[in-house]
């Protein structure tokens, strides 16, 4: 066979500069006539590189393996007459068969400038074992082929036939017809045209560049297909490919109305793009079936994108600027992508590795997850219903004009922001917003209805606009609540939440920041950590605040009434300053558990509340006081550092100087009986925040009174304090020291009585003694 290709390759190089001649006609019968049998042409002789040949009276003619190569100048097959080519033929001009046949077997090699067929049938049978994948039945080299005209090129079952060079167009209801196990090898483009149709059925092709025009059919089931270059589909072509794997090297474009199927399992792998153009339709359908683009997938000019039960892989872009339907399947975009036409989904899982921009008038999902990594921007409209969005680690943007409306759906942010810019739509019906990490701002207004829930789950919520139930702004309920346990911080200085807020603080701390702005909360409770801070703020609610736990601190104004059944109102170290318009109601408990914090920092700042109505507090009042006011007290050995300290307050004044202050901390209208009952005073460090119970033996003792519409502290320097003190207060003598004392001082002046005593009679003595000794000298002298 070796030899046969090399005799082959020799007859290419010089058919070129032969002359043309006459045809030869064959007038063999139709018993396999061999070609080289010379009574079989006419005029007789056998076929030369110099002869035009005509197989036409409905005969058939056999070159078989074992002869030589047959050569023509060109070869015309017609009236039903046959062709076997079982052997090698050259043809320096063109094959013609034209309502006839020919058989392509056992390696058989053709040659040919061009081959044409028109109403005929070419048909590849295997009847031999191939060795190996590249092992052919036929080959056709450097031959550019055309099926045309209701003619067949067929391919049996296990066959394997080769386009070596060569190109094959289709055209005028041609048909190509590959079989089961078949391998069919195109080197050169194939293209189809004209209403042809190829088909395969469990087959390997190879095609290098693919053009499918004017309503032509390829139809590839259970196979492998590559395509190795750029593959085209126009004018209201029709691919296929059912359970079947098929991948291109180049990429995809449908122009003008084509219809690409993929379904019933299979892969389509394209290492390019695929561009789905004017009106052209791609339907992918079957739990099986996966889709991977290596470059960017798009549909535009009233395209149409049909996704169902299938897999859906891009790893470019994205852009969507037509029609788009999911139903059922997954679609994965590892980069940007974009919604610009209609997207409809259902059941249907939508991840975006990069960024997802919405700009599409018309957006709805159904029963779905719209997962992204990077951010979600809403420019258009987007509707889910009973569905999941959620951003990994990106911003959920909803632009001004847009519109995003959550239908028995779940929103997750987990580290990003959530911004609603001020003319966005943000409606939450039946569905719950949650917020796991990352910032919020609402510069445009969230609408949340009856069973819905916005929730703030250890991000930061900023309020640049108000959280209402409906469109009327004006209905207020508490039908629905904002659950925090985040930050929620008051950006603009006028804000309203007409639904119930509950500031929690369970997995972590729930803070409220009013900012020194203005809020408006239908129903508010803060429980467990949460943390409301006014920061120079206003709240008002038609509500009473329902203080379950939890701590509101700051200074600021509450134009509503506060019930405190747990937790703490007010700080432990810093100054807070409240106005309440309402009431006060602090519950008792038995550990103490509600608590009214009041801090005296100083002589001149102090924290205060003023009750606008009823006081009733029958829980703990904590008075936490600056322990440098009792050592700057206590410094000096005298009452002139007191009055030095003392403020405006109220104060008394004894003869050496003021010796009290009072503090009024709590203002009310009226307070029941049983109210500020419960008082515990306190020093703290303001440095290290350390605290400590103040020593009944100060100089300095705190005392609390209330009366009918305040409640205060007297700071009280106690009469007969000790001078020179350490700050401790003044010294008191125990029974056992005096007694001590009494003993030391019977002693001592029994001690002083004897001394006088013993020192008079030593005086006496020394007196007594000179006398005698002055008297002896005298009578020694005379002697």
């Amino acid at each position: 066979m070796k030899s046969h290709y090399l005799l082959f390759v020799l007859l290419l190089i010089s058919i070129s500069s032969v002359t043309k001649s006459d045809f030869l006609t064959f007038i063999g019968s139709s018993d396999y006539d061999s070609f080289f049998n010379q009574s079989v042409w006419s005029p007789e002789k056998v076929p030369t590189i110099l002869d035009s040949l005509l197989i036409g009276n409905g005969g058939a003619c056999w070159i078989t393996l074992y002869d030589d190569i047959a050569i023509a100048n060109s070869l015309k097959i017609t009236g039903g007459s046959s062709l076997y080519l079982t052997g090698a033929f050259g043809i320096s001009e063109n094959l013609e068969l034209l309502g006839g046949g020919m058989v392509m077997a056992l390696r058989a090699n053709l040659l040919a400038k061009t081959f044409t067929a028109e109403n005929s049938t070419i048909l590849i049978p295997n009847y031999i074992i191939h060795s190996n994948d590249f092992d052919y039945d036929a080959i056709i080299k450097d031959t550019n082929i055309t099926i045309n005209r209701n003619s067949s090129l067929l391919i049996n079952h296990n066959a394997t036939f080769s386009l070596d060079n060569s190109s094959l167009t289709i055209i005028n209801d041609g048909y190509v017809g590959v079989g089961e196990n078949t391998k069919f090898y195109l080197t050169y483009p194939l293209v189809m045209k004209d209403q042809s149709l190829m088909e395969c059925l469990g087959g390997v092709i190879w095609i290098n560049k693919f053009d499918c025009y004017t309503d032509s059919i390829m139809k590839i089931f259970d196979s492998d297909i590559t395509f190795f270059d750029t593959v085209n589909f126009y004018d209201f072509s029709k691919p296929t490919f059912v359970n079947s794997k098929v991948m291109v090297l180049g990429d995809i474009n449908s122009f003008d109305n084509v219809t690409t199927i993929v379904y019933g399992g299979g892969h389509l792998l394209l290492n390019g793009d695929y561009k789905l153009r004017d009106s052209s339709r791609f339907f992918v359908s079957g739990a099986d079936t996966m889709i991977f683009v290596q470059g960017q997938f798009s549909n535009q000019d009233n395209a149409i994108f049909y996704l169902k039960e299938s897999q859906f892989l891009v790893y470019g872009h994205a852009s969507f600027s037509s029609q788009s339907y999911f139903d059922s399947g997954l679609f994965v975009v590892n980069n940007l992508a974009i919604w610009d036409g209609w997207v409809l989904g259902n059941y249907t899982n939508f991840v975006v590795n990069g960024s997802l921009i919405i700009n599409t008038s018309y957006a709805s999902m159904i029963q779905s997850n719209i997962v992204s990594v990077g951010d979600i921007t809403i420019n258009g409209i987007l509707t889910t219903t009973n569905t999941l969005l959620y951003v990994d680690q990106g911003n959920f943007i909803v632009n001004n004009n847009a519109i995003l409306q959550l239908i028995g759906s779940e929103a997750r942010i987990k580290s990003g922001k959530l911004i609603i810019h001020p003319l966005a739509l943000l409606d939450i019906q039946n569905s719950t917003f949650t917020l796991l990490g990352g910032n919020v701002d609402t510069l445009g207004s969230v609408y949340v209805d009856s069973s819905s829930g916005l929730s703030n789950q250890n991000g930061t919520y900023n309020l640049y606009s108000g959280i209402y139930y409906t469109n009327d702004t004006t209905v207020k309920t508490n039908n629905v609540t904002v659950l925090n346990d985040g930050v929620f911080n008051v950006v603009n200085n006028s804000v309203e939440i007409n639904i119930a807020f509950t500031n929690s603080g369970n997995s972590s701390v729930g803070q409220l920041n009013i900012n020194n702005n203005t809020l408006f909360i239908y129903e508010l409770k803060n429980e467990n950590g949460g943390e409301i801070t006014l920061n120079g703020g206003t709240f008002s609610s038609d509500k009473s605040i329902q203080l379950n736990g939890g701590s509101i601190k700051g200074s600021g104004s509450f134009n509503t009434s506060i019930n405190q059944s747990n937790g703490q109102f007010g700080s432990k170290s810093t100054v807070n300053n409240f106005n309440i318009t309402g009431d006060f109601i602090q519950s008792s408990s038995n550990n103490n558990n509600s608590v009214i914090v009041i801090v005296i920092d100083s002589l001149d700042s102090f924290s205060t509340l003023n009750i606008g109505q009823l006081a009733d507090i029958n829980g703990l009042i904590e008075i936490r006081i600056n322990q440098d006011i009792f050592k700057n007290i206590n410094s000096n050995n005298n009452n002139n550092n007191l009055e030095s300290n003392l403020s405006s307050q109220g104060s008394s004044s004894g003869s050496n100087g003021i010796t009290s202050t009072s503090f009024n901390l709590i203002n009310y209208n009226s307070k029941t009986t049983n109210s500020f009952n419960n008082v515990q005073f306190k020093t703290y460090d303001p440095k290290s925040g350390s605290e400590s119970d103040i020593d009944k033996d100060s100089c300095i003792q705190p005392k609390s009174k209330s009366g009918s519409s305040s409640f205060s502290v007297l700071l009280e320097q106690n009469e007969n304090c000790g001078d020179g003190g350490n700050g401790s207060g003044k010294s008191k003598i125990s029974a056992g020291a005096i007694a001590g004392i009494v003993i030391g001082c019977t002693v001592l002046a029994i001690i002083v009585i004897s001394t006088v005593h013993y020192r008079e009679r030593i005086r006496l003595f020394k007196v007594n003694t000179s006398r005698k000794i002055r008297s002896m000298s005298v009578k020694l002298s005379r002697k």
